[in-house]
This record gives C-alpha cells, sequence and structure tokens, in this order.
C-alpha cells in the first residue's frame, strides 16, 4: 500500500506523561491554550457520546491568539487532522475529518502545540479569536462549522519505529508585526464567534510517512463562544451569588416558586 506524505512539526518536542488540562479521550488529550499556555476555560457539555467521542464548550476572549495543544496518550504514532471553523489548518480546504485529508503525526507520548493555518512549509499564520465575519473561513463563506475546533485522531496502520526530532531550542522565530487586528473587541462580541488569519510566523515542518487506518479511533469538538453567550445559555456560572440574607428581584418572586412565570430581571414592581 502506498504510503501518504503527512506533516510534523519541528517544533513539537517529545513529552512523558504529560499534563493535560482540556478535553480528553482514551487516544488523545485537547487544549486550547494562549501565548502564556494557560488554558482557557472549558465546560463539559453534559451528553453522553461513545467513547471515541468527547464534546466541550469553551469561554473565548475576542481578539486573544490562540493555539490547539494536543497530546498523545497512547504508546504508537497518531495522526490528527485538525479543523478549525470546519477548515483543515494544513490545507485550508473545507474539513470531512477524513482519513485522506491533510494531518499532523505525534509520535508515542508526545505534546504538540499547533499556533495557526500553515501557508508554508516553514510558516503559519496565527489563530484568534474574532467575528464570524473576520474569520478566515468567512473569508470563504464558509460558515457551516463556525466556531468549532475539531480534531480526529487516526492511528497508524502500520507500525513504524520512532522518528528522531531536532532540538526545538534552536528554532528561529519571526518576531510579531505588532500590528493592531482590523476587529475590535466589542464589536466582536456582538457577532458569532470565529477565527481569524493573523499574523505570520515562523514554524518550519517536514514530511513523514504515514499510514492511518480508514476510520478516526477518538474525535474530540470544541465549540467556543464568547462569556455573555454562555451566560445566557447557562453553560458557565456568571453573575453575583444568591446571598440569603438579601434576595434579589428574581427570588422575591412570589409566584415563580408557585409554579407561575416569574418576574423579568429588571422589572420593576408597581403598586395598584
Amino acid at each position: 500500500m502506498r504510503l501518504r506524505h503527512l506533516f510534523c512539526t519541528l517544533a513539537a518536542t517529545c513529552t512523558l506523561a504529560a499534563q493535560a488540562y482540556g478535553v480528553g479521550n482514551h487516544l488523545v488529550d485537547v487544549d486550547i491554550i494562549d501565548d502564556y499556555g494557560r488554558s482557557f476555560p472549558t465546560f463539559s457539555t453534559g451528553d453522553r457520546y461513545a467513547n471515541n467521542e468527547q464534546r466541550a464548550y469553551l469561554q473565548a476572549r475576542p481578539g486573544a491568539p490562540y493555539a490547539i495543544r494536543v497530546t498523545n496518550r497512547s504508546g504508537s504514532r497518531v495522526g490528527v487532522v485538525i479543523a478549525v471553523d470546519g477548515r483543515n489548518i494544513i490545507s485550508g480546504r473545507k474539513s470531512r475529518l477524513r482519513h485522506k485529508e491533510k494531518m499532523y503525526v505525534l509520535e508515542p507520548w508526545q505534546s504538540a502545540v499547533y499556533q495557526g493555518w500553515r501557508t508554508g512549509r516553514d510558516r503559519i499564520n496565527e489563530f484568534y479569536f474574532t467575528s464570524d465575519l473576520d474569520s478566515y473561513a468567512g473569508a470563504f463563506e464558509d460558515f457551516s462549522a463556525m466556531g468549532v475546533v475539531a480534531i480526529a485522531a487516526f492511528e497508524d496502520r502500520y507500525q513504524a519505529p520512532p522518528h528522531r526530532y531536532y532540538d526545538g531550542s534552536r528554532e528561529r522565530r519571526e518576531n510579531r508585526s505588532g500590528q493592531t487586528r482590523k476587529h475590535g473587541d466589542a464589536a466582536a462580541e456582538k457577532a458569532a464567534p470565529g477565527t481569524g488569519f493573523g499574523d505570520e510566523r515562523y514554524a518550519p515542518s517536514y514530511q513523514v510517512r504515514f499510514s492511518p487506518q480508514r476510520h478516526a479511533a477518538a474525535r474530540t469538538f470544541i465549540k467556543y463562544e464568547w462569556r455573555e453567550t454562555l451566560c445566557r445559555m447557562g453553560v458557565a456560572r456568571c453573575g453575583s451569588r444568591h446571598n440569603r440574607f438579601w434576595p434579589s428581584v428574581q427570588y422575591r418572586s412570589r409566584h415563580s416558586d408557585r409554579g407561575y412565570a416569574a418576574y423579568p430581571p429588571g422589572y420593576r414592581f408597581r403598586s395598584r
């Protein structure tokens, strides 16, 4: 069988027993992190899915750059197809999370960070949270999977000896341009979230030979939303806590506790 050429970043370094803080399954852990390596808050959907599929919500910040950290939890090589807003982050094409798509390859127990859209062998353009109209997918008028980070992990059809990695500490990187992005935080929060096509930076990669199984062994879906949306959905706990000595208007409702409609927030009681 003809083996296909896939990608693996030079920046990826092998990490043993890596601790994950994001969404995980039996094969890989997925974590969305900021420039300082801190995880963005995630919330379980509360739904039960098959062992090979995990879903969660993530609280995004308008204008914030982010990266996707994936950790291989197995002792074998794993290929990962990563799609942001429904677009493959290597090819930029619409993704179906299939084994024929371009993918990154993780060695056993390896953890790698993917910071942007790959525009060449040695360069990427960074991810950042923005409005759907300012997003990379939106530029192609593709809103079919907006606001979703999706990862499909494929096991190796043939076990191969581990690839020897270069010393990532010697990489050279271009400085950020420092240009102000064209979107504003306030404007982004009023629109649906998406991922933008940010500053270009040096991110070398090389091709490896990998033959994935036909079907994904595990899939992870992370739906990112603004905090206000998560609060409205009831996913995140927002606002002040109930004070038993100073109840708010909603707790003063005499009818809601008896099965009647509660007064709307901000309603002023009027005496007749």
